[in-house]
């Protein structure tokens, strides 16, 4: 992909094939960190594309498909999608050289395309509805955050819903299985709107755990609580950043925001009672 990227991003295309500016192809930080660049060449020439005065001190090289002249074309617009300010690790999508980015445009922008194109049916049918949804309360696909398709308003994020497995014991999703999952932190919803977070703690007991008002660590050995988190003395004038407090038909409650609030193994259901009071939570009103 360094290659294919260079050859596009120092090259301009013409009469069906691209040449190449040779001093800034070989000062390009994606061809010095590999050492055997002219074995490559050879590796691309065996799928079937053409190098013409190919050398380290060329001052341009010329590459074509003589197959189809339409790859470097392709291959140029392509690579006019990189945005070369940022760092190359960033581009780590359009490595999969998908034809959702040059493909003519429909309801759901490439990156949304893209994405579903590695989801499970499920997800698709939450990301399809999640996608009109976004919509109505003015939020549109901005990219990818914590493996999820992210909608956005400003600086506003909406609901996050992914594939992935949440290992037990663990605060994290992994990238793997058929499960749908989300993370959503409830806290000021039990005030706005006592009645639907009752709704929402009933539909998932295993998640709020409201027989168990929680603890700290200035309360309890963290040794003996395996949902601690680290809270600093009261004297110290610090607090840990991940405490969480919040009250409930008159029980005061403490969570940890890393370890908690995970929705794992959920169907489209689930996702749409989640909203609901995720729009609540985070005071979200439609566009309209």
């Amino acid at each position: 992909m360094d290659v294919l990227f260079a050859i596009g991003l120092h090259g301009v295309y013409e009469d069906g094939g691209t040449t190449v500016d040779g001093a800034a192809f070989f000062k390009s930080n994606s061809i010095k960190r590999h050492k055997k660049i002219e074995l490559m060449i050879k590796g691309f020439e065996a799928m079937g594309l053409l190098f013409e005065g190919f050398s380290k001190k060329a001052d341009s090289f010329r590459v074509q498909c003589p197959d189809n002249k339409e790859v470097m074309a392709v291959l140029n617009v392509y690579a006019s999608l990189i945005d070369t300010s940022t760092n190359d690790w960033q581009w780590y999508y359009l490595n999969e050289l998908s034809y959702r980015f040059i493909e003519a445009p429909g309801k759901y922008p490439a990156l949304w395309n893209y994405q579903m194109d590695y989801a499970t049916d499920k997800l698709r049918e939450v990301q399809e509805w999640l996608f009109d949804e976004a919509a109505k309360y003015g939020f549109t696909v901005a990219g990818f955050n914590k493996g999820c398709i992210s909608y956005k308003k400003g600086s506003k994020e909406f609901l996050l819903v992914r594939n992935g497995h949440r290992p037990e014991g663990t605060n994290h999703f992994e990238n793997h299985g058929t499960q749908i999952g989300t993370k959503v932190s409830f806290i000021h919803a039990f005030e706005r709107d006592p009645e639907g977070m009752r709704q929402l703690c009933d539909r998932f007991p295993d998640v709020f755990r409201l027989n168990d008002p929680g603890q700290c660590c200035n309360d309890k050995s963290p040794s003996d609580n395996p949902h601690q988190f680290i809270d600093h003395s009261e004297d110290s004038g610090k607090r840990c950043a991940f405490v969480m407090k919040f009250k409930f038909n008159g029980v005061s409650y403490k969570r940890c925001g890393l370890g908690n609030f995970f929705f794992a193994d959920i169907t489209i259901d689930d996702v749409k009672a989640i909203l609901k009071m995720f729009l609540v939570e985070n005071k979200i009103k439609r566009a309209d």
